[in-house]
């Protein structure tokens, strides 16, 4: 299949009433113009969900790994001989997300505040 036909595939499936995202159509109209952005094309604004709902989707992702990979390291630390190591739930803490989003790009660590 050329990048065209791809293309094409995917225009098509946005402008289906099928198609739904994570974040409703409203949602997006509502950031679209708080960044200064009007159109009333709804393919532009499914596909930005669409990509939006990805970037969420990659973010936490890589926040459960990095979950993952601090419960071994707890558990690793903590074992003992014979010991059962259960699986426990995960917990979306500030630095596992900050350490997730360090990967995009994105540093939400608050700076040292200086008081004299």
């Amino acid at each position: 299949m050329s990048d065209a036909e791809t293309l094409n595939e995917l225009l098509s499936f946005l402008d289906r009433d099928g198609c739904y995202s994570a974040f409703p159509d409203e949602v997006i109209d509502v950031y679209l113009k708080r960044a200064g952005i009007t159109t009333d094309d709804v393919k532009v604004k499914r596909l930005i969900a669409l990509s939006a709902q990805k970037f969420v989707h990659d973010v936490a992702e890589s926040a459960m790994h990095y979950s993952e990979r601090q419960q071994q390291q707890q558990t690793e630390g903590d074992a003992t001989p014979g010991a059962s190591q259960t699986s426990q739930a995960h917990v979306l803490t500030q630095d596992v997300l900050a350490a997730a989003l360090d990967e995009f790009g994105i540093n939400i660590h608050q700076p040292t505040s200086r008081h004299m």
